[in-house]
């Protein structure tokens, strides 16, 4: 594996940053010594480091290469062989403690059905015990364990889970609706699912955010009451979304043909509030880590791995800091991605710390004024006058745009309401063709821009993106996650050829499978396509058939890019219609 500093060093070269302009705060021989792995830096001036490169969390996580495998594409697909391989080829090449051992007794369950031991089911609770950071190794065990677990683990486990994603509902919302649907199969725990899924889709029935888990969530209603999912099958079917199809097919036939139940009546919650971790609190600490590793049942000895017992302790304690470096190794200790802490206090990614504070105002917004949002604008876009021209507009209108998404009232009948001005295009495409590939956080922030991005650059603009973007990246799954954003542009100019080149860019691949949004997304924008270049009858019948199902799945009527809007745009050009 690259040592961090040259991965710091490759990055920041490639994007043509200099050293003055990567420093603020730190010094440019520090950061020269750090690259070239002389010295070691601390992770606040690491983590500003990353902010003024553009390097974020989920960027580093997979430049390092050492995030435990997502086990969802698989699950979904059925294909529990290869989920066990890769979690095993994982496990294989890290250090051997009580965490990997546990989390080793759980993967035969994923090809040899069999009943855990009450004693494995105690110690998985208890290793299940705090949902706030859960990840892929929670995620991995609950898919090995549930259907096979006894009553009592899994009435616990869905107490947890429930709970958590109805105070929480933005939170592992892949895991909540698999672990339901799962659960399912034991017919004890089918009313209370029931009742759990109806209050979270209630909760967040206004939100964007679980379009991705909404039709499975909406499963878990319908098979909790024993009917049957026929008309959401053939909706999901004629949207292509082939992958949700088969799995939801799998789950309905095990929820009809519900498991024998046992009972593990020694098991205990063994849950400890002393232990909880909060949103409100900087992960990235030692007392924090200290309850995390606690959470993990992990010792001070298997933890201190490169180092020794009392400076760990120390750390624990509060009373030093850890190197960036051996911050990252203990968080790979932990198997707690870095990506993964953005949900507490630390300033890992600035950008996205100011969106989260952005949210925040929004919830509260009499308590707030135009002045306090561009207050923290103003701040920003200070703290980061030395980023290349490109990356800074990008971040600057997006988080522009966030203020008018978070604080809508603020803006209206505004003049000064987020504007991408020609200078600020021209720059933002300049910077995309010079980078060798697009980051994470590129992604990200291009797909907030192009909205705002007018008809004389639109072709320029997604042009860049599509040429930058490489295969197997965290920018690649952005950019098919969002791809209607990167449609609706050369649709709304009405640039047949642009709008084509989208459509033929985007390839589905079986890597998707935990997102039915990207196979039906692949499928739409071809149509789209097809439906601008020759709207025959027979292209706009399958239009419409398009657009009855997705109004079946879901439908969010004014949301500016759902697809049902867009699809009758391309029949009909009725701007009017579209805008309104």
């Amino acid at each position: 594996m690259t040592d961090l500093g040259t991965l710091f060093q490759n990055f920041r070269s490639a994007r043509q940053i200099s050293l003055r302009q990567a420093g603020q705060g730190l010094a440019a021989a520090t950061i020269s010594r750090f690259e070239r792995g002389i010295v070691d830096i601390k992770a606040p001036y690491a983590f500003a480091l990353m902010t003024n490169i553009g390097l974020d969390a989920t960027e580093l996580d997979f430049l390092r290469g050492e995030t435990f495998p997502d086990p969802y594409p698989a699950f979904i697909r059925g294909d529990f062989k290869q989920l066990h391989d890769d979690a095993e080829a994982y496990l294989a090449q890290h250090p051997h403690n009580s965490l990997t051992d546990l989390i080793e007794a759980s993967l035969p369950f994923l090809i040899q059905p069999a009943k855990p031991t009450p004693a494995l089911e105690q110690q998985l609770a208890d290793l299940l015990a705090y949902p706030l950071l859960w990840s892929q190794v929670e995620a991995t065990i609950l898919i090995a364990v549930l259907p096979y677990a006894s009553v009592n683990f899994c009435q616990l486990i869905w107490r947890r889970i429930g709970s958590f994603a109805v105070a929480h509902p933005n939170w592992e919302q892949l895991t909540v609706a698999t672990s339901a649907l799962t659960l399912l199969q034991h017919e004890p725990l089918q009313k209370t699912i029931h009742a759990d899924l109806v209050a979270l889709l209630e909760k967040n029935r206004r939100a964007t955010r679980n379009l991705s888990t909404k039709p499975l969530l909406t499963a878990g209603t319908i098979l909790g009451t024993s009917a049957t999912l026929d008309s959401q099958l053939d909706a999901l079917e004629a949207l292509h979304a082939d992958s949700l199809v088969d799995y939801l097919k799998r789950v309905s036939n095990a929820v009809s043909h519900p498991v024998p139940a046992w009972h593990n009546d020694a098991l205990k919650d063994h849950y400890q509030p002393k232990l909880e971790i909060h949103t409100d609190q900087s992960m990235m600490t030692g007392p924090v880590l200290r309850l995390l590793r606690k959470q993990r049942g992990l010792t001070l000895e298997q933890v201190a791995t490169d180092w020794n017992v009392s400076t760990q302790s120390r750390f624990e304690a509060g009373k030093i800091d850890l190197s960036f470096t051996k911050l990252l190794t203990l968080l790979d200790t932990l198997m707690l991605p870095l990506s993964r802490a953005v949900v507490g206090l630390d300033r890992i990614s600035s950008f996205e710390h100011l969106q989260r504070q952005f949210a925040d105002m929004g919830e509260d917004i009499t308590h707030h004024t135009k002045a306090d949002f561009l207050t923290l604008r103003d701040r920003f876009k200070a703290n980061h006058s030395d980023m290349p021209s490109g990356l800074l507009d990008m971040q600057l209108y997006a988080v522009e745009t966030s203020i008018a998404r978070f604080a809508p009232t603020l803006y209206e009948g505004s003049e000064d309401a987020p504007e991408l001005s020609t200078q600020r295009q021209d720059a933002i495409i300049n910077y995309v063709n010079s980078l060798p590939a697009l980051s994470h956080l590129d992604a990200l922030l291009l797909v907030r821009i192009l909205p705002g991005v007018d008809s004389k650059h639109i072709s320029a603009m997604t042009q860049a993106i599509l040429s930058k973007c490489q295969v197997l990246t965290p920018a690649e799954s952005v950019l098919y996650q969002r791809m209607m954003t990167l449609a609706c542009g050369p649709l709304y100019f009405q640039k047949g050829d642009l709008l084509r080149n989208v459509a033929n860019f985007f390839t589905y691949h079986s890597r998707f499978d935990a997102d039915w949004r990207i196979q039906r997304h692949c499928y739409h924008v071809k149509l789209l396509a097809n439906v601008f270049e020759r709207p025959d009858d027979q292209t706009t019948q399958r239009a419409h058939q398009f657009l009855e199902a997705f109004k079946t799945v879901i439908h969010f009527p004014n949301l500016p890019f759902m697809p049902d809007r867009w699809m009758q745009f391309a029949i009909d050009r009725d701007y009017d219609k579209l805008e309104h």
